[in-house]
């Protein structure tokens, strides 16, 4: 057992060392190097200060919680969990982010782009001018919603729209019934 942490840690740092793996031109974690690994990037078992907890969730071969280097990226997070299924949609997660402790990364779907039927606004792909037609959001609140989501990564529920800088929970709650994730 020992044996098979070292080569797949050796085989971690050599991908993380290489740029997160991937297709070169487009920097993304490959989707099936380790979907038939069983085990996560770093043991959580093996905890030291310079450790983080994610939680992994959506169109990831493997979610789940893991334990990875402080340093850690999106990519790395999404090569421990197994990599992108093939439904997943690459181009709503920023990859090269680094993350923070207690951190979710939840990729979407494809098919979740697709279901907008509902008439809300989804607060992780809306555009300035979709953001604008909700109440009390300008195109300076807009801008800033859409920067604080390619700083940070999508948006895990409604609710952490009120992370952007000036909006808090009387806007939020004038808008919470016109928005999705």
């Amino acid at each position: 057992m020992k044996y098979v942490v070292m080569v797949w840690l050796c085989g971690l740092m050599l991908f993380v060392f290489s740029g997160c793996g991937g297709d070169a031109a487009f920097g993304y974690a490959d989707s099936t190097s380790a979907a038939d690994d069983p085990e996560p990037a770093f043991s959580c078992t093996e905890e030291t200060s310079t450790s983080i907890y994610v939680d992994v969730c959506g169109e990831v071969m493997k979610p789940g919680v893991y334990c990875l280097s402080r340093d850690a990226r999106v990519c790395d997070a999404v090569f421990a969990a197994g990599g992108f299924t093939e439904e997943a949609d690459r181009s709503r997660v920023n990859q090269a982010r680094i993350l923070s402790d207690q951190e979710q990364i939840l990729v979407p779907s494809i098919e979740e782009e697709q279901e907008t039927d509902d008439n809300l606004v989804c607060i992780n792909t809306a555009d300035v001018e979709a953001l604008t037609a909700l109440p009390g959001i300008g195109e300076a609140k807009a801008a800033d919603i859409i920067a604080y989501r390619e700083a940070h990564g999508a948006f895990s529920s409604p609710e952490d729209i009120m992370k952007v800088p000036g909006i808090k929970e009387a806007l939020y709650n004038k808008i919470k019934a016109k928005i999705k994730i």
